[in-house]
């Protein structure tokens, strides 16, 4: 990579930053813009773009020191930092788990499909169909019910689901990766199988290379790249997905802190926080890519 690019991207970033800040204001600004707001209650409802504009202005300077920012709780007046943290840090353990175990269980069912006969491959569709199309709240609730069901008949306790006073871990990251874990896998397969029509998969089969073979030293090289292309979608619908988790499994997590303390410097930090890890996923996503599959710079 040459001096001029890096300087180039350092310059792109320096310039992202501050309308990254800009755009989450707007963000957590826009009751201003339709409210009045007298001691934390809406009394007056019309259109204040002057109103709007500070309100903006306001969070972005306070967002530049966030720990000295203040929220009221129970009466009294706490420290953002660091009591957000551990909400924050509880919910982004959830997310990653799910996330991690979405993905290779992606990887493993598609190359599972790949190498299984036309018969099987009929059958895993049709699962894969069928738990794609499941919404999460039916699914959360439904293993809720079997977990409290066993525990009425049978006296055992095969899990803890409710976080009121313990945290909860196991069930919030099985709800919040079979969904996503279905998406990936059929965008695994259709893309597996759009490579294995084309002309390098059917050249290696007439040098004698195994299909296997095939399928780990060339076709997933590709698989990576379309991946990443994925990985943003996939994290969205995840992190919406959370917000439902949380409140049914009564997890004290950061979309739920967010709820909680509706100020506007609290969910302009909470979507910041939350765009951390997103950032994260898609520059180890690039990095990945370009040191194990290309060996050269990301493009």
């Amino acid at each position: 990579m040459s001096k001029n690019t890096v300087i180039t991207k350092s310059w792109l970033l320096l310039l992202k930053i501050p309308l990254i800040l800009v755009g989450i204001s707007s963000i957590a600004a826009l009751p201003s813009l339709v409210f009045t707001e007298m001691e934390g209650f809406p009394v007056e409802f019309g259109l204040f773009p002057a109103a709007y504009f500070k309100s903006i202005f306001q969070i972005v300077c306070q967002i530049i020191s966030p720990f000295d920012l203040t929220f009221m709780s129970r009466g009294g007046e706490m420290s953002l930092f660091p009591f957000i943290l551990e909400a924050y840090i509880y919910s982004i353990s959830i997310l990653f788990c799910a996330f991690s175990l979405a993905l290779m269980a992606a990887f493993c069912c598609s190359i599972l499909y790949i190498v299984s006969p036309s018969p099987m491959r009929k059958i895993f569709r049709g699962i894969l169909m069928f738990f794609e199309s499941i919404p999460d709240v039916i699914l959360i609730l439904a293993l809720q019910y079997g977990v409290i069901s066993i525990f009425k008949e049978t006296g055992y306790k095969m899990l803890q689901i409710y976080g009121l006073e313990d945290k909860v871990y196991l069930f919030p990251i099985l709800c919040l990766s079979v969904v996503p874990a279905a998406m990936m896998i059929r965008s695994l397969i259709n893309i597996l199988e759009e490579e294995h029509e084309k002309l390098y998969v059917e050249f290696a089969k007439a040098k004698g290379i195994s299909s296997f073979q095939i399928l780990i030293k060339h076709v997933l090289r590709n698989v990576v790249l379309a991946m990443h292309q994925h990985m943003s979608a996939i994290y969205w619908f995840m992190l919406s997905s959370l917000v439902v988790v949380e409140f049914l499994f009564q997890m004290e997590g950061i979309t739920r802190f967010i709820y909680a303390y509706k100020e506007q410097t609290v969910i302009a930090i909470g979507i910041l926080l939350i765009l951390i890890p997103f950032g994260f996923i898609m520059w180890l996503s690039k990095t990945c890519y370009s040191l194990f599959i290309r060996g050269s710079s990301y493009e």
